[in-house]
């Protein structure tokens, strides 16, 4: 679709690139097909681990704020090191892509609303251009005989939810600490009331919200009715929001996995997305958003059974 449309890159590098237990390590970089005002958020930082069998690429789409060599650069290690050949990319505003003077992720998530929205569409365009990559590059030809498969973390699994509707190429997706329903998140969530009490002291109010959910609900109808591309969404996170593309789960392979107690991914989202793409297999952990990480076995051992087919999407 239109909104979604990019140019592929015609360039790319890799450097930094090592022998690792007998695999590859390297940092793959290229030029965001969207251009920002900030030359550092421009170029797409990729940190690959080929092992040295040629094994299945996962894609790793981390979460909000992370920063280098954080927890998500752990996990992804401990996934190739079960047979998986792993590209952590980092998201618009993260790590290598933060301004000068800013921390990771800082303006990828503001008041702004446009820069927002711009940002998430970024990411979403950025990985739809690191598979061009994947499956293009010589460098990665040995991996052309198998299926991609993508995993999101939070803010990286709401990014997750929207590609793999839209992109399928992607085989299969691990959804961890994800949902649907944009608005409902943004309003609901620990993580974000700063931002809402803000947006309150300069006037929202419930009214509001309950208008901008009714329109959404309408533009969800529109869609179903007339097609996607012949509404206009009032907003443009409309197009974003993973709801949006419920069909596009039909008969694929997806799971989710999400915390019990999470209070910055609630969980009545979690389970009104789940039933919207219907009702995928879905694994519930005893923790919180931030605790998650001590299941991080288990959670390596369900995502390794399901790409290799011991567990079912449904």
């Amino acid at each position: 679709m239109d909104f979604f449309d990019y140019i592929k890159p015609a360039a790319y590098k890799i450097y930094r690139e090592k022998n690792l237990d007998g695999g590859r390590y390297g940092v793959l970089t290229f030029p965001s097909p969207v251009v920002t005002d900030y030359p550092e958020n421009n170029t797409v930082y990729v940190h690959f681990i080929i092992p040295q069998k040629p094994s299945p690429p996962v894609i790793h789409i981390h979460g909000l704020y992370e920063k280098k060599h954080s927890k998500h650069s752990f996990f992804v290690k401990k996934l190739s090191e079960q047979g998986f050949s792993t590209f952590l990319i980092e998201l618009p505003f993260h790590m290598d892509r933060k301004p000068k003077g800013t921390f990771s992720g800082q303006l990828f998530l503001t008041m702004d609303e446009k820069r927002s929205d711009a940002a998430h569409r970024q990411a979403i365009i950025d990985t739809l251009a690191l598979i061009d990559i994947i499956r293009g590059a010589p460098e990665f030809a040995a991996l052309s005989c198998f299926s991609i498969s993508a995993i999101g973390v939070s803010m990286g699994a709401i990014i997750l939810n929207t590609l793999f509707a839209i992109d399928k190429r992607i085989d299969a997706g691990i959804s961890i600490l994800g949902a649907g329903n944009l608005e409902e998140i943004f309003i609901k969530s620990m993580m974000t009331f700063p931002f809402v009490f803000t947006a309150f002291l300069k006037g929202l109010r419930i009214r509001h919200i309950r208008e901008i959910n009714s329109d959404y609900k309408t533009f969800l109808q529109d869609i179903k009715e007339k097609g996607i591309e012949n509404v206009k969404p009032k907003y443009t996170w409309f197009l974003l929001d993973p709801l949006t593309y419920t069909e596009g789960f039909r008969g694929r392979k997806f799971i989710m996995i999400n915390a019990i107690f999470d209070m910055v991914i609630p969980g009545a989202q979690v389970r009104q997305f789940r039933k919207a793409i219907g009702k995928p297999e879905i694994f519930w952990l005893p923790c919180t958003h931030f605790t998650i990480g001590i299941f991080y076995k288990q959670i390596i051992s369900i995502i390794k059974n399901f790409l290799r087919g011991e567990i079912k999407s449904t």
